[in-house]
């Protein structure tokens, strides 16, 4: 790892302009990913817990 950054699992191209306007295409990939990974395989909440006894 020396002298060498981590290998991105997705490059996507940040461009200054678009972030200076208030865009930030790193942010809308990941959600990208991560909204099609929920999609592919998704998950159920556990049940709540009930409430606490009262003393």
């Amino acid at each position: 790892m020396e002298n060498v950054g981590v290998v991105p699992d997705i490059e996507v191209d940040n461009n200054p302009d678009r972030l200076a306007a208030g865009y930030d295409d790193q942010l809308d990939a990941a959600i990208d990913y991560i909204m099609e990974k929920i999609k592919a395989d998704p998950k159920t909440l556990p049940p709540l817990p009930p409430p606490p006894e009262p003393r």
